[in-house]
């Protein structure tokens, strides 16, 4: 069995692949030199943006661990914990923020009890005009029912009846 020649597809097959296979060869090459070594590569750059963290990777770690039993404690995932701050940092908000009102709604009460006191008192005048009025109407009528010497007296109560 002899070596197969220049025309033999399988060859041409064959050489194709090894040379693009070279070329896969270089360009994993040239990546990895530039991951490493490279000044703007990869490994240079995480390197220089973890300068400018001032936690050690056993801080994260343990920052990572006290986050997932945070997570197991009030059984919600740890991805939705985030979620779950904002709400309750903004539940506490709402709650200083109604603290600081609270001083312009009791005065706003105390502003509305005055007027309200204000009607009934205006409410309780115009009721005794009309029972003065409805006394002096029935009692002067009724001398014509047979009742003379009698008098109709109506009064307001000061308080509930049931």
């Amino acid at each position: 069995m002899g070596f197969a020649s220049n025309d033999d597809p399988v060859f041409t097959a064959a050489e194709r692949a090894h040379e693009l296979l070279n070329k896969v060869e270089d360009a994993l090459s040239s990546c990895a030199e530039s991951v490493e070594n490279d000044p703007r590569g990869l490994v240079s750059t995480l390197e220089k943006m973890r300068q400018s963290v001032c936690c050690s990777v056993e801080d994260i770690d343990n920052i990572v661990v006290e986050w997932n039993v945070l997570s197991r404690k009030h059984g919600v995932s740890p991805y939705i914990l985030p979620a779950c701050h904002h709400s309750l940092r903004a539940e506490l908000d709402g709650n200083v923020e109604a603290r600081n009102m609270l001083p312009q709604a009791r005065e706003d009460e105390r502003l509305a009890l005055l007027s309200f006191e204000e009607a009934c008192q205006t409410l309780t005048k115009s009721r005794e005009t009309v029972a003065r009025r409805l006394s002096k109407s029935v009692s002067d009528r009724l001398p014509m029912l047979g009742m003379e010497g009698w008098r109709f007296d109506a009064n307001l109560g000061s308080g509930s009846t049931r």
